[in-house]
């Protein structure tokens, strides 16, 4: 009997309370929730999928775009239909199972983002329209300046230059391309167009085929050309602006239907907020309802007929049990587990219900145990009286039942009595267990609905939360995240700039960066503070949801904490003969706690570190720095300017120069050894030959130059120079003898065989020479002036290269290079010209064909003239013997009497030099120096000037005694004068004396008056005292 009153009470399943909705209605109900909202939440991804074909269509292909419009009104039809049907279907399942939660209906984030990446690629489209225009702007000009070439040409203007104006070919083969739009949000194709530049193939080579243009009609077509090229180009611009445009015009149509949906997809998250809001709503009243229909089963089950228990005993006596022995203790249980109830569905803690119903439990579970054991006791005694009883009785007769009741009626009292006590104890606990379950039922319902509740609330307060930070996340996304390099490049942009321009950079290209950094500053300074304008007015309704999903989650915390996360502890485990509970406060305190941290985190209102970190930045201050440093560099971009216009004046006046004196522009392409070309053809070609015939390698090779110099190396005017030093060679190797005394103004004859044949061959080169010289005449006269034209042309260009600062020459390192190789070109073309060109028989370079005119084609009139010299100087030689004996004699007495006055002047000049030193007259000292004076140190009359001007002035009284004097001619009015030399010199103040003693040696030369000077000293110290 215990064994089965407790396992009655502990198997009891889970009551499920009986409800006005039939299973198949529930089954139906919650199968058309379900379908309903996979309806939603197929048409919301059908919305996703479309605009995510959108996203990767091609331009021109709109209509994709606009296909988001019936998906989007599939989603607004099911979101207006279901959600009714929903609703009205929860009810019904709710109404079978109170429990059921939220149906899962909700929209992501599908047009999040997408807006500004519309509007970030309109912005894209018209940039490209607006560099794209630039360019069309420079090619109308380039084709103006054609324009006005063409009128030029029309009237006769040869020699205008295209420099200045034309770019080189990298630059137009950048612009000569296709601009391609594929995908809406893909870059931009760039497709390479091949412009053919005429014949020539490019545009530069156009422009060297305008220089060489030699008639006005091909000067014209070639223009006409270019012409053609440009307009081709700007077609591709203009074609490439109607592309960009439209595309742009395309993206703001896109851009307004992504802002319309996004809109309407907002009002759909509305509705099934709205709905959500309900569904809570109805599970409140499901709570109720459920907590109405235990409470009315509870009243049911409390008020069902309650059975006494009776025990007849063997007099016929009753014990009985009535209902109103152990109704007041059901009663009294009951009002405490209505007591105890109420406080969970209040908020109180569950552990005080649970609690109880044990501690109930346990004091049952004893009073029973005491009780069946008494019961035993009895039934045991009542069960031996019973046989001593029977036999006692004696036979059985009519007076046996008498005497046993008599004899057993005792025992069978405290039996029957122990009996009743028991059967109260299962009554009351069988009473009471009838309804604890109803109780526990309404524990559970209170636990898990506020719960729910709880979660809803939570739920969808992170829906509008996280639908608030979305639209933060968008108003800020055009905030950049990383800038705080900009701040440090502007504290170190002298560094940054000089780092760019070690490594090739130009400086033009570095101020427009920097100009273009400027701008994007104030483009970012522009853009945060709209963006944090338009952050402040969302931020607020963020805020505001944040507040009030904290308030109301914490309310809900603060009221029904205790019963939110016990939903998993709200079955006792199983009772037993005695059990212990196991309390859940401590845990359930942590739970709180927990879930009071998670709200403030779940709903923490966090600030954009991106915007507050960029609101700190003085972007405009920054940008200043970069725009101030740009126009420092303006001192270095006006530098190339004045380059780039002198170099523009240089190239007119050289291309002139160039065009007349090689037929060829300034740049153009230049033939490899032009000038040698130029002298072996016709008419310079025939004078060759001629040479060729009258010397040979061999000869040339006994020339000292010939071992630097091939003979097939050489130029015409170095062959019929080397022809005229063959010549005179051979003359100075047969007959030195008379070049010698010809050199002197005399005459000696030649051996005829050896003369002749060197005088026939002179005449036929100097027959050859003359024509030389009639053809280069006018050629080199022509050329003569031209590299001082050259070098007046070059020179401010030049000039203004090596002045310029090195970030300057960096940018133009390419225009000089080019300039100074065509420069460079002409220059060495015109003097080799001249130099190939020069006078073989005209001055200056007529010495070697001055002699042999000298020497050979005045032999034989010199030698008629000696023969007959010869005559009249024999008679005359004695009479000039006898003269020039006396004349000789003359001249020694002349010269013995010019050498005593020579020593007598060099006697006088020491004089006058001790006495100008003495009286410390420097500057009349050094005038007795020859102007070449030297010493065999190096010290110069400067030198010595100063040196004697610091010894005068050191010194109050100077001394300059010489001893020993010797002179000795060394050559005609040169003199070597030897002396002892002794200087003194005095400082009075400090009563000091200081002399110096030396053998001076030096060489004294006398002028044609006679005076002497001293031209250098050769030995000895050079007077003065140190």
């Amino acid at each position: 009997m215990v064994f089965l009153l407790f396992l009655f009470f502990f198997s009891c399943s889970y009551h499920v309370l009986a409800q006005g909705v039939s299973y198949d209605e529930y089954k139906e109900a919650y199968t058309k929730i379900q379908n309903l909202s996979n309806e939603i939440r197929m048409n919301d991804g059908a919305v996703g999928q479309t605009l995510s074909e959108a996203m990767q269509a091609k331009y021109g292909e709109l209509d994709r775009w606009k296909a988001l419009d019936e998906k989007m009104s599939d989603l607004g039809r099911s979101i207006e239909t279901n959600l009714p049907e929903i609703t009205r279907n929860l009810a019904i399942v709710r109404a079978y199972d109170p429990d059921f939660g939220n149906p899962y209906v909700t929209l992501g984030r599908t047009f999040d983002g997408h807006l500004n990446m519309a509007k970030n690629k309109k912005k894209e489209l018209l940039d490209m329209a607006k560099a794209e225009n630039e360019k069309l702007n420079k090619i109308n000009k380039m084709i103006s300046t054609i324009d006005k070439e063409l009128l030029n040409a029309s009237k006769g203007l040869i020699g205008a230059t295209l420099e200045g104006f034309l770019p080189d070919e990298i630059s137009l083969a950048g612009e000569a391309s296709v601009i391609v739009l594929g995908a809406y949000f893909g870059p931009p194709g760039i497709v390479a167009a091949g412009i053919a530049w005429g014949a020539a193939g490019t545009f530069n080579s156009m422009v060297n085929l305008y220089y060489n243009s030699k008639a006005l009609a091909d000067q014209a077509k070639v223009l006409s050309d270019m012409k053609q090229g440009l307009l081709t180009q700007k077609s591709h611009l203009e074609k490439n602006i109607e592309t960009l445009m439209n595309g742009a015009r395309e993206m703001e149509e896109i851009e307004r239907i992504l802002e319309r949906h996004e809109k309407k997809m907002n009002e759909y998250k509305e509705k099934i907020n709205a709905a959500i809001n309900g569904w809570n709503e109805q599970s409140k009243l499901a709570f109720e309802n459920k907590k109405k229909k235990i409470e009315e089963e509870i009243k049911k089950r409390l008020s069902e007929k309650k059975y006494k228990s009776e025990h007849t005993l063997c007099n016929g006596s009753k014990v009985t049990l009535s209902p109103g022995a152990y109704e007041g203790e059901v009663n009294n249980m009951v009002s405490q587990l209505e007591s105890y109830t109420r406080s969970v569905e209040d908020g109180g803690d569950p552990d005080n219900f649970y609690s109880f119903i044990v501690d109930w439990h346990n004091k049952m579970s004893d009073e029973y145990k005491k009780r069946y054991d008494d019961y035993k006791n009895k039934l045991g005694a009542y069960n031996q009286a019973s046989s001593a009883c029977s036999r006692s009785a004696g036979k059985y007769d009519e007076g046996w039942w008498s005497r046993y009741c008599s004899c057993i009626i005792s025992s069978e009292t405290a039996y029957a009595n122990s009996a009743i006590e028991l059967s109260k104890i299962s009554s009351i606990y069988y009473n009471v267990e009838k309804v604890y379950y109803y109780f526990n039922d309404r524990v559970r319902n209170a636990i898990e609905a506020r719960t729910r509740e709880f979660f809803n609330a939570w739920r969808l307060w992170e829906i509008k939360f996280a639908d608030a930070n979305a639209k933060i996340y968008n108003a800020i996304a055009d905030v950049p995240y990383y800038f705080y390099d900009w701040k440090s490049r502007s504290e170190n942009l002298d560094n940054e700039i000089k780092y760019a321009l070690d490594w090739g950079g130009n400086i033009v290209d570095i101020r427009n960066n920097l100009l273009a950094t400027s701008q994007q500053l104030k483009e970012i300074d522009k853009k945060i503070k709209e963006v944090s304008k338009r952050y402040n007015e969302i931020n607020t309704e963020r805020i505001l949801i944040s507040n009030q999903a904290q308030a109301e989650l914490t309310s809900l915390m603060n009221k029904w904490g205790r019963l939110i996360g016990y939903y998993w502890s709200a079955n006792l485990s199983g009772l037993y003969e005695r059990s212990e509970f196991v309390p859940h406060a401590r845990d359930l305190e942590k739970g709180i706690a927990i879930y009071s941290e998670r709200i403030k985190n779940a709903f923490k209102v966090d600030e954009p570190q991106n915007l507050i970190a960029a609101k700190k930045i003085d972007f405009l201050g920054i940008a200043s720095i970069y725009e101030n440093k740009a126009k420092e560099l303006e001192f270095y971009v006006d530098w190339v300017n004045t380059y780039r216009h002198r170099l523009a004046g240089a190239t007119t006046t050289l291309n002139r120069i160039s065009f007349e004196t090689t037929k060829q522009s300034f740049y153009a392409a230049r033939e490899k050894d032009r000038l040698k070309n130029e002298l072996a053809g016709p008419p310079w070609s025939s004078i060759t030959q001629e040479i060729d015939k009258l010397i040979s390698k061999e000869d040339f090779s006994q020339l000292p130059w010939a071992r630097y110099q091939s003979y097939d190396g050489l130029t015409l005017w170095q062959k019929i120079y080397a022809a005229q030093q063959i010549i005179l060679s051979k003359l100075k190797k047969d007959a030195l003898y008379y070049i010698k005394i010809r050199s002197s103004g005399g005459f000696q004859p030649v051996a005829d065989q050896i003369i002749r044949p060197l005088e026939e061959k002179w005449k036929k080169l100097r027959q050859i020479c003359e024509r030389y010289d009639n053809l280069a005449k006018p050629e080199r006269e022509a050329i003569t002036r031209v590299p001082e034209e050259i070098e007046k042309a070059a020179q401010p260009v030049i000039e203004t290269y090596t002045k310029m600062p090195m970030p300057s020459k960096r940018v133009v390192a390419y225009e000089h290079d080019r300039f100074s190789k065509a420069y460079w070109w002409l220059r060495e073309y015109i003097s080799n010209k001249l130099e190939a060109l020069k006078p073989a028989l005209l001055p200056p370079t007529n010495s070697v064909a001055v002699q042999l005119d000298n020497l050979l084609l005045n032999y034989s009139a010199l030698y008629d003239k000696w023969r007959k010299d010869q005559e009249e100087a024999e008679r005359r030689m004695e009479e000039a013997r006898r003269r020039f004996e006396e004349e000789q004699k003359r001249k020694e007495e002349e010269e013995k009497r010019q050498a005593q006055r020579s020593i007598e002047n060099i006697k006088a000049l020491y004089t006058n030099f001790k006495n100008a030193y003495e009286s410390k007259n420097d500057a009349l000292v050094v005038s007795f120096l020859s102007k070449n004076w030297q010493a065999t140190d190096g010290t110069t009359i400067s030198d010595i000037q100063k040196n004697l001007r610091n010894t005068f002035r050191v010194f109050d009284e100077v001394r300059w005694n010489i001893q020993n004097l010797n002179i000795q001619p060394q050559g005609l009015n040169v003199y070597q004068v030897t002396y002892d030399l002794t200087i003194t010199g005095r400082i009075y103040k400090r009563n000091l004396k200081h002399e110096e003693k030396s053998t001076v040696t030096e060489r004294v030369i006398l002028d044609n008056s006679g005076k002497a000077y001293i031209d250098s000293t050769l030995g000895g110290r050079f007077w003065i005292v140190n």
